[in-house]
């Protein structure tokens, strides 16, 4: 998770909220993550989700 911030800067024709109703998550999980007021890492049962739709979309698997 560390590195979605730039990755998702470097991809910016990526909807959060398209990505976010494909991984069957919250709304306006990704807007908190990136909020810089209202940081909070994404919980890891939705990150889990988020990363199979980001991998189709070029995300590479976190070795860390």
């Amino acid at each position: 998770m560390k590195n979605f911030n730039k990755w998702l800067n470097n991809h910016p024709s990526l909807n959060h909220s398209s990505l976010e109703r494909e991984a069957n998550i919250p709304i306006r999980t990704i807007a908190h993550f990136l909020s810089k007021a209202n940081h909070r890492d994404i919980r890891k049962k939705h990150w889990d989700k988020l990363k199979i739709i980001l991998m189709k979309y070029g995300w590479k698997k976190e070795t860390t």
